[in-house]
């Protein structure tokens, strides 16, 4: 089960201060416990099987060919050598996002998980899980840019470009349109006016953009709930 980067940070933020457990007896509450945890979030194969202390935690991980020795953006970090207790020496083993954030459990707080708690400068070995993650879902661009990017060639012409362009989702009359308003100068701003029954959720599925960038677009709208039949909605 392939999880996307922003369900990957929910779920790590979500685990903050709280005691993650594991299965497997000793490792409660230990460093080792937030590894396993996201292992079973992530769908990898047997996630509580015992694999040893922190430090050879990340070992077993290659070896199972659960992780791949290399950087990445999900990232498994241990260091081997974090100090002694009883005279025995101890590892630690934490999550890092690639030039995002880090958690760790049993670290800055004992059993409990906490964020930005772990340098990453303090890494002996890392691996990484980027295999069980799909990515981000893109972001569909606006009709302006796309417009912009017909102006410079990147859609083709003619019929190649208004078959690419209906495939990506985008209606060729619109986007002809806006064209036109750029090579003239003209406002390339396109509007929908309200009509009695229509939220914003509607009108972006209508003209094919987010409602993130429908919200963005029109900050004259204080309250998303709210519209009024007859109000000018801008769109693109």
């Amino acid at each position: 089960m392939a999880r996307t980067k922003q369900e990957v940070r929910n779920w790590l933020n979500a685990q903050v201060g709280k005691q993650v457990n594991a299965s497997a007896g000793i490792y409660n509450g230990q460093c080792v416990s937030l590894v396993k945890a996201l292992l079973e979030y992530l769908g990898a194969p047997n996630p509580y099987n015992a694999r040893g202390h922190a430090k050879d935690y990340a070992d077993t991980l290659l070896r199972e060919g659960i992780a791949k020795n290399s950087d990445g953006w999900l990232r498994v970090v241990v260091n081997r050598n974090m100090g002694k207790i009883g005279g025995v020496t101890y590892g630690h083993i934490w999550i890092d996002l690639a030039n995002e954030a880090n958690y760790e459990q049993n670290g800055a707080i004992a059993l409990r998980t906490t964020k930005n708690t772990r340098p990453y400068s303090q890494r002996q070995q890392v691996v990484n899980l980027d295999r069980y993650i799909n990515g981000d879902t893109p972001v569909k661009k606006s009709n302006e840019t796309i417009a912009r990017e017909v102006l410079v060639g990147k859609w083709g012409n003619g019929v190649v470009r208004q078959a690419e362009l209906e495939a990506a989702g985008y209606n060729y009359n619109t986007i002809q349109r806006i064209v036109n308003d750029l090579v003239s100068g003209k406002s390339t701003a396109e509007y929908h006016t309200v009509e009695r029954g229509d939220t914003l959720s509607g009108i972006a599925a209508k003209y094919k953009i987010s409602l993130g960038r429908l919200i963005q677009l029109n900050p004259q709208i204080k309250n998303i709930n709210v519209i009024q039949v007859g109000e000018k909605v801008r769109v693109s």
